[in-house]
């Protein structure tokens, strides 16, 4: 089950009760409760709540790596907000692979349209140096592997069975 659309984090007392009644509902240990965000809003304690209550697979959209194409694609002018945003976006994905990648499935999008993202995000060797902030995931667990390749018009990248990480024409 999908819970997407709109930003459904905006309204956290409603999300969590909504991921519980699902839970309650579907009592399937094999059940899946799917969020999709922007991570915009994604804290630590939203994400332990989240986790809590019975979500099982999250899916992050992120709106690039810089200020400055976050500010194209979401056309808000104010940089501090914008900076806030991101990082806390950035932020909720190494906290939930640092925490819950054994437990959570973790799928992160990053939308690509050549006219608001530069062809250095898109480039793989860009994502193999961002890696190094995710010391966790990437270089204290030798045994992660990492792929490119082609997917109907994105570019996807998988490091195991609970972490995919995908770019998709926008």
């Amino acid at each position: 089950m999908a819970i997407s659309g709109g930003e459904c984090t905006l309204n956290r007392l409603w999300l969590l009760q909504y991921v519980r009644e699902l839970k309650r509902l579907n009592p399937d240990p094999n059940a899946r409760i799917h969020i999709d965000t922007n991570g915009s809003i994604l804290t630590k304690d939203y994400i332990d709540e989240l986790v809590e209550a019975g979500m099982t697979d999250i899916d992050p959209d992120l709106k690039g790596y810089y200020p400055e194409t976050f500010m194209r694609i979401t056309a808000i002018e104010d940089k501090g907000l914008v900076e806030r945003y991101l990082n806390t976006a950035w932020d909720a994905v190494r906290y939930l692979i640092d925490k819950y990648k054994d437990r959570v499935f973790i799928g992160i999008g990053i939308p690509y349209n050549k006219e608001l993202l530069s062809a250095q995000q898109i480039n793989p060797n860009f994502f193999f140096a961002l890696s190094k902030t995710w010391s966790t995931l990437y270089i204290k667990q030798n045994q992660w592997e990492i792929k490119f390749w082609p997917i109907d018009n994105a570019q996807v990248i998988f490091a195991n069975p609970l972490f995919l990480l995908r770019f998709y024409e926008s």
